[in-house]
């Protein structure tokens, strides 16, 4: 018979095991980033409150990945904000920066899948109070249904004109069906197929990344041939 608290006491479990694990296997990129930080003389982590189990307010742990002040312009990002560093950039594309999550899990303020923790302020605007109650009646997650469905979002909205109002009115209602189904249909299963879903899309976005950069490197098909010259055909 399945038991709810038994399920929710072994995912807590697996949470803990796995942010053990996780940051054990990160360490070198933890302390690589970490001493780029330092020497660009910025934070190591971006910390901002948002909202966990129950709607109660914690801090979340990022690596930083923008200059200094860009919350006062608001938390949307699109793909060429002009906020985000450099290495920055990296870490977003890889999702790096979300590392350092693995300390909100390892304190239990979060589990490696659930809804996205969002700003009180993002909650108010975005969620009605009966919606926010439900999605928040679990722990927010680093994965989801709704961070995978929109893992490119900053790329989306960099093409729409006015991005608040799209994001509050188109992206954030269709985020909030993905997290209540989640919720309805929790089950371990469930997490586990989102994790190692997640676990794949990282690999496939490594993987379409380093082989465009090798192409470029070496050449691709067809591409760097010397102007003016026609490829040689075989007479017969």
């Amino acid at each position: 018979m399945f038991d709810p608290l038994r399920s929710q006491q072994l995912k807590s479990i697996i949470d803990r095991f796995l942010a053990v694990t996780g940051l054990l296997v990160t360490l070198p990129i933890f302390l690589a980033v970490a001493i780029i930080l330092k020497i660009q003389r910025e934070s190591v982590f971006f910390t901002q409150e948002r909202v966990g189990l129950n709607l109660k307010i914690f801090k979340i742990f990022k690596f930083t990945t923008m200059v200094k002040g860009s919350e006062k312009y608001g938390t949307i990002t699109t793909a060429n904000d002009l906020r985000v560093t450099l290495l920055g950039k990296v870490l977003r594309r890889f999702k790096l920066n979300e590392i350092p999550q693995l300390i909100n899990v390892l304190k239990g303020e979060m589990s490696f899948v659930g809804p996205r923790p969002l700003t009180p302020e993002e909650i108010e605007a975005c969620y009605p109070p009966a919606v926010r109650g439900k999605i928040y009646s679990v722990k927010p997650g680093i994965t989801g249904y709704g961070s995978l469905v929109f893992s490119n979002e900053d790329e989306h909205l960099e093409n729409i004109d006015d991005v608040e109002r799209y994001f509050t009115e188109v992206i954030m209602p269709k985020k909030a069906q993905l997290e209540i189904y989640y919720v309805n249909h929790w089950s371990i299963l469930l997490d586990s197929k989102l994790f190692f879903q997640t676990i794949f899309k990282l690999l496939k976005d490594f993987g379409r990344y380093f082989g465009s950069h090798f192409l470029d490197l070496f050449g691709r098909p067809g591409v760097n041939q010397p102007p003016n010259i026609k490829p040689s055909r075989e007479k017969r």
